[in-house]
């Protein structure tokens, strides 16, 4: 191996171990939208963000007939939107109990 190649090999390790970064951890939570007014969500996740979580999961609990109302589907999407802005990955979980057993 020519000096050249040596040097070209070395410096793409290098870099390749300067720009390689540690899998991040990520940190979810449960949130059960029907357990909190309304007027908390938005303040509720930027203290998750800032106490170092990563994602928040949305839930209704067992309230599934309410996913229907129009008023249900507006809240969703904007806790959604309020999670996203404070930082955090949004997911959306249909939980009810006797079907998910």
């Amino acid at each position: 191996m020519g000096k050249v190649t040596r040097l070209l090999f070395l410096t793409l390790f290098c870099s390749t171990i300067a720009l390689a970064q540690p899998a991040r951890v990520r940190l979810s939570a449960w949130y059960w939208l029907n357990s909190a007014p309304k007027a908390d969500w938005q303040g509720d996740f930027v203290t998750m963000h800032n106490l170092g979580f990563t994602d928040v999961v949305l839930c209704w609990g067992i309230d599934l007939a309410a996913l229907r109302l129009k008023a249900r589907e507006a809240d969703t999407q904007q806790a959604m939107r309020w999670a996203q802005r404070a930082g955090l990955g949004a997911y959306l979980v249909i939980w009810q109990p006797t079907a998910n057993s």
